[in-house]
């Protein structure tokens, strides 16, 4: 078993981690199977066709994404992945286009980014089966990564030694058909023979009669027979030739190359991923065409296709930050494919529960706005907030646990009037949902001209010491 492993992951994100990733790694692996960093760039060279030809060079690539992978930014604050020219960025971009196994690594609670989140160029990684590493569980998650590592390697070396026995008997098939030309027998050699033989005695018969009948004047006749007789010479005689029987023509083949071999194992195949693997693999190839027909026609047959129920289902849970929904996808669906993918959404969702600093604070103002908290709003669940979260249940009649919750915030959102009553100090009255000052006392005078004797005083309504008033249903009330 042979290949490699390429371990990307940003610098300053989980560093500490990813060292203790590749420690446990090289416990399993020869560490020349390991490539963790380009330390040292020639300058001058090309560092994004250099980062390519390390990727090239593996066949699995292992995407470290920790708590601040997804918005890391520069020196300028721009967001590193919409660099073009970011490392992270083009070495899973390299990956994903040479068909290598990519597998996103979320350290502790990162979550695995959105398609919407990432670039165009490394989108295809937010739909890869991610594992998480965590240090309660850290030795049994890696074993897990070990493992699916030595599967991906046994499938590359079993791809490679497929091509190499395809090649192999073309090859073998070839030199048979070469071996089995027929050749020529023992007597049809001696035929050709004798009649060569033939031949030459009959030129040298005509040469001596030649010689023989030749006129003293004529030019005497060299042994030898010129290519070009001159114009004073006797025109040659035509002497038949007896034609040879030519050979058989054997039309060689030519030798398939890579991309011919892969694409007669995958012509027929419905691994849409496959196919795409050899498009990226052989983006020059003649067959490119063939192939990219094949993953349309897969593509159209797929879409026509009614959607299952289960693919129904999740396409409506899937960005609900409910967990309570998905739970209920998992329990009417335990056996879907999608079932992964809902419980790392469980597990997301969960472990971002809201900051008890933040609960206290939205329950305070919600029940400042309904008059039942006088108190600032600190973000604290004190004394003051507890008795005014206690005071608007009475009034209320609603039954709820005395626990901070998101359920007792949403109780008091669901009232949209004034629960608790204004409360004046003394000398003052409330006029709607505020306290004013009461009007001053007219002042009387015995003496004044035609003026009725004052009458007995009305009785003053009993106050308490307190001097609270409130208003209820339209009348107003004081203590």
């Amino acid at each position: 078993m042979s290949g490699k492993i390429f371990i990307n992951y940003r610098r300053g994100d989980e560093p500490g981690f990813t060292q203790a990733l590749l420690g446990r790694l090289e416990q399993a692996f020869p560490a020349d199977r390991l490539f963790i960093d380009v330390d040292s760039i020639p300058p001058g060279e090309d560092f994004v066709r250099m980062l390519e030809s390390q990727v090239a060079q593996c066949d699995a690539l292992l995407a470290v994404i920790g708590h601040g992978w997804l918005n890391a930014t520069d020196e300028r604050g721009s967001r590193r992945l919409d660099d073009p020219n970011d490392f992270v960025r083009i070495e899973i971009e390299s990956a994903l286009k040479q068909g290598k196994r990519v597998i996103p690594v979320l350290v502790h609670e990162a979550r695995m980014p959105r398609p919407d989140e990432l670039p165009e160029a490394i989108r295809p990684l937010a739909t890869r089966n991610a594992v998480r590493l965590t240090h309660e569980r850290f030795r049994a998650d890696t074993q897990g990564l070990v493992k699916a590592l030595q599967q991906t390697f046994e499938d590359a070396d079993a791809l490679r030694q497929t091509q190499v026995a395809a090649t192999s008997a073309h090859v073998h098939a070839r030199l048979g058909r070469l071996e089995g030309t027929p050749k020529w027998s023992a007597s049809r050699r001696a035929s050709v023979a004798l009649g060569a033989l033939a031949v030459i005695m009959v030129a040298g018969a005509v040469l001596l009669w030649i010689k023989n009948t030749a006129t003293p004047s004529s030019t005497p006749q060299t042994a030898a027979i010129e290519t070009t007789p001159p114009a004073s010479a006797s025109p040659a005689i035509p002497v038949a030739v007896p034609a040879q029987t030519p050979l058989p023509e054997t039309k060689t083949p030519a030798v398939q190359g890579p991309d011919e071999v892969t694409w007669l194992l995958l012509k027929d195949t419905t691994d849409e991923d496959a196919l795409k693997r050899f498009t990226t693999q052989y983006p020059d190839s003649p067959l490119r065409k063939d192939a990219e027909a094949r993953i349309a026609a897969l593509e159209a047959a797929q879409a026509a296709k009614p959607l299952p129920a289960d693919r129904i289902a999740w396409d409506l849970v899937k960005d609900t930050k409910d967990p309570d929904q998905l739970r209920r996808f998992v329990e009417g669906f335990p056996n879907s494919p999608l079932r992964p993918d809902a419980e790392q959404r469980i597990a997301a969702l969960s472990a971002g529960a809201p900051d008890p600093h933040e609960l206290a604070r939205s329950l305070q103002l919600e029940l400042k706005r309904v008059g039942c908290l006088d108190g600032d709003v600190n973000g604290a669940f004190d004394d003051a907030t507890k008795t005014a979260w206690h005071h608007f249940l009475q009034l209320t009649s609603i039954r709820m646990p005395d626990d901070l919750s998101p359920d007792a915030i949403n109780a008091v959102r669901g009232i949209n009037k004034r629960v608790c009553p204004v409360v004046c100090q003394a000398g003052e009255h409330a006029e709607g949902e505020q306290c004013v000052g009461n009007p001053p006392k007219p002042a009387t005078t015995d003496a004044a001209p035609n003026r009725r004797a004052p009458g007995p005083k009305a009785p003053a309504p009993a106050r308490r010491a307190s001097g609270r008033c409130f208003s209820f249903q339209g009348s107003q009330f004081c203590q």
